[in-house]
């Protein structure tokens, strides 16, 4: 029996293959579960529409990645902050006081995706990364 994985099964396959299984397997346990479906020329049609979908979006969501990337490469931002004498700054600069600078330089990024290995607490320069969703990224000076 031919079938469509509709999720990952694991020992199977990845969601959208065609797979031949037997009719036990298929019958008692993929179907009943909505793993699979069967596998007729009108939902594999289907199957790889969507899988050409999810392909064209994924290029995109990784042009705009790109972009982004390239716009925060070696960026500085400069964050005013207030510092005693010895130059230690009364409130650290954190993730979040990062993302709220580059979105007012119109950079759209969450407090989440920029990394630093600690909060920034003395005045001067320290380098963060970015994460970039697709597992690039891009280190800014600051």
């Amino acid at each position: 029996m031919k079938v469509i994985l509709l999720t990952d099964v694991k020992n199977l396959g990845v969601k959208g293959e065609v797979k031949e299984v037997a009719d036990g397997f298929g019958l008692n346990f993929l179907l009943p579960r909505k793993l699979a479906a069967l596998a007729t020329p009108e939902a594999i049609a289907r199957s790889e529409a969507e899988a050409r979908r999810v392909r064209e979006a994924a290029m995109t969501d990784l042009q705009r990645i790109q972009a982004l990337a390239t716009k925060l490469d070696g960026l500085e931002l400069n964050i005013k902050a207030k510092a005693n004498e010895e130059g230690r700054l009364f409130a650290a600069v954190t993730p979040a006081v990062i993302a709220s600078e580059l979105k007012k330089s119109g950079l759209m990024i969450d407090k989440e995706q920029v990394i630093l290995s600690e909060p920034i607490k003395a005045v001067g320069g320290a380098q963060g990364y970015d994460k970039i969703p697709s597992r690039s990224r891009s280190r800014g000076n600051g």
